[in-house]
């Protein structure tokens, strides 16, 4: 009894330490940094001469697009709502890193419905690529009166030349925002972008305009297809320098239109109300479990359709785990692809991801088992406005165990407590999950991040700390994922969890993964 209680207290006050250098490294930086941002931002607005200002919608389900409802629900409306937004301020930060608009341009973002805490998690870190964005609620009335407001209080801050475009207009491109900024900055003090149906995409003043602001946008029939000549109409009575953009483009509110989502986002409508998945599985000898893994991908998913492939990279395994994984497929409902790969996680992801076909992947372990419905607790999790990828909640199969010897009771209580801790480090502000919690992602968002490197160690913490650079990395809700905990229980979970950091902290040192591969796996890998 007395070794159970040493051993206990002292695994848990290294757990314990874990945690205050995790809150030190991770978190307190992470707020750090944060604060730092937006005194970026604040200091880069008041130099800004121009500003674009997007009217959106937060895209919560039921309360946005909802003439794409009837064909896509309420969810699947609400992320195209999302993706065009997002793929429009991508747009934008090409816009700030590859032009030179005079004096800075600052890019706010006119918001309906959500909170300011869910517009912070949704746009906060769009601040690294747009230094100038920043969002405000939108003021009541029709859309004339918005607009007007927000022009008015944009000239009143001190800006040049203000231009207004809609969250739902994936067609625009850098070159129609810098033709407007072009002509204002010219002869002409108002600008316009006609749209396919008769209103417009894009509006654009000059401060000496700002005399027309109380009737320039009077007697406009909003919602109809006499908009734009409405709004000619009201510049030629103003007498305002009025010059109309080359291109025609059209926003997407019907089904009609999605044609065009699928062009200019690059995403398939089927792909909208629920996604299909690659799941990809590196193994290395795994003989053993890899007949559970497979199986709780078939049995725990809430529609085989929406699993096209199950890509199962081998790192070169002497058991017969090649003959169970083919004896599997013979009767899967889901096809099952062995994929050759050199040894080594890293490599062996890439090669599964560069396979996989789907719209979104998974990577899970060879012994980790999946939660039930997992394909839609994933989906919702990137449906989030913001994140850009997730993973499960973690979990191990002893501390779960109903039959647990007196030699595994110290272990099981410190891998409680490890769930725990690893819970709280994948939480904002530090999003930190590994790989053996299932990272999952759309496949653009992995390709953009250049996906698994080509290392034999570290590959999971270096594309979540990639990945982090373009959003954040979710947790997915309902059960977690769980992953053997036979590591611990062979090697002691002192010797494991201090080899896991240690590992960690060399890598923030500068230490190459491949060098650190060599000290943690000795003999047992040969790195070409």
């Amino acid at each position: 009894m007395l070794l159970y209680v040493v051993d206990t207290v002292i695994g848990l006050s290294y757990l314990l330490l874990s945690f205050l250098t995790t809150y030190v490294n991770c978190h307190f930086w992470s707020v750090v940094n944060h604060l730092r941002r937006v005194a970026r931002c604040r200091k880069y607005r008041s130099t800004c001469k121009d500003c674009i200002v997007i009217f959106s919608r937060y895209p919560r389900p039921g309360t946005t697009k909802t003439r794409l409802i009837p064909s896509l629900g309420p969810e699947g409306a609400a992320y195209c709502q999302l993706l065009m937004t997002d793929h429009i301020l991508d747009t934008l930060s090409d816009l700030m890193s590859t032009s030179s608009l005079s004096g800075g341009c600052e890019v706010e973002v006119q918001y309906r419905g959500g909170s300011p805490e869910d517009m912070e998690y949704w746009l906060g870190w769009r601040r690294r690529h747009i230094p100038g964005l920043v969002w405000v609620e939108q003021v009541d009335g029709d859309l004339g009166n918005k607009m007007k407001t927000a022009v008015l209080r944009k000239f009143t801050q001190g800006k040049e030349n203000v231009v207004i475009i809609g969250g739902d207009i994936p067609g625009i491109t850098k070159h129609e925002l810098l033709e407007s900024f072009t002509k204002l900055r010219e002869d002409q003090n108002m600008v316009l972008g006609q749209a396919e149906d008769g209103g417009y995409y894009l509006v654009g003043f000059h401060r000496s305009a700002c005399k027309y602001m109380s009737t320039i946008f009077e007697n406009i029939e909003w919602g109809t297809c006499k908009v734009f000549q409405q709004q000619v109409r009201n510049a030629k009575l103003c007498g305002a320098k009025l010059g109309i953009l080359a291109t025609v483009l059209s926003d997407v509110d019907t089904e009609l239109e999605m044609h065009i989502f699928e062009k200019e986002v690059g995403v398939r409508r089927s792909e909208i109300a629920g996604g299909s998945w690659s799941v990809v599985i590196p193994v290395l000898n795994e003989a053993f479990g890899i007949r559970k893994t497979l199986e709780s991908v078939v049995q725990n998913c809430s529609d085989i359709n929406c699993i096209k492939e199950v890509l199962v990279c081998d790192g070169g395994s002497t058991d017969n785990t090649h003959d169970v994984i083919t004896a599997f497929g013979r009767t899967s409902p889901i096809r099952i692809r062995l994929i050759h790969s050199p040894p080594g996680r890293g490599l062996q992801l890439r090669s599964g991801a560069n396979e996989a076909r789907s719209e979104c992947i998974m990577f899970i372990h060879g012994d980790s088992i999946l939660p039930q419905q997992y394909n839609e607790s994933a989906f919702r999790c990137l449906q989030r406005p913001g994140v850009v990828a997730g993973a499960f909640r973690f979990a191990l199969d002893l501390v779960n165990s109903k039959d647990v010897s007196s030699e595994d009771r110290s272990m099981r209580t410190k891998l409680y407590w490890l769930e725990k801790f690893v819970s709280w480090r994948c939480g904002s502000p530090a999003e930190l999950p590994f790989g053996d919690q299932g990272l999952f992602m759309r496949r653009e968002i992995y390709n953009k991040s250049g996906g698994y490197h080509k290392v034999y160690l570290m590959e999971d913490f270096i594309l979540v700390d990639t990945l982090k650079e373009y959003g954040h990395i979710g947790m997915a809700d309902r059960s977690p994922l769980t992953t053997s905990a036979r590591r611990w229980q062979k090697s002691g979970f002192i010797k494991v969890t201090a080899t896991n950091h240690f590992i960690i902290t060399c890598y923030k040192f500068g230490v190459h993964p491949d060098t650190l591969a060599r000290w943690y796996y000795g003999d047992k890998l040969k790195i070409q």
